[in-house]
């Protein structure tokens, strides 16, 4: 498949996640899992890289999901594998709206967040 095409596809998935993340994959926990996992690791494409875009989108799709009253309890089963991707992508991003996510996610999930941080 085409580079640019691979990405766009992946931009655009990203984006419908946005919108629709908390009717899809409903009775599909694995597939809920997997796509919450391209999102999260998705933040980590390289600024400089064509996948950039996807990464941006990602992070404002993230934004949105995170603090989605539906999808919380969905999340919180996760958080250990998503605390241990953004544990491993935070020194590595150097995208503003990260950061801004990463404060937004923290102060939306920090009860449970305690349990997992030291």
């Amino acid at each position: 498949m085409d580079v640019a095409l691979s990405v766009i596809l992946r931009a655009r998935f990203s984006l419908l996640l946005g919108y629709y993340a908390d009717m899809i994959f409903n009775e599909y926990n694995e597939a809920f899992g997997k796509t919450m996992d391209f999102l999260f690791c998705s933040v980590g494409y390289d600024s400089k890289s064509p996948e950039s875009v996807i990464a941006i989108q990602s992070i404002d799709t993230l934004n949105t999901v995170v603090s989605d009253s539906d999808l919380a309890p969905r999340l919180e089963i996760m958080l250990p594998r998503i605390v241990e991707i953004l544990g491993q992508l935070t020194m590595l991003i150097t995208y503003p709206s990260y950061f801004e996510f990463l404060t937004e996610f923290v102060k939306y999930y920090a009860v449970v967040l305690r349990q997992l941080v030291p």
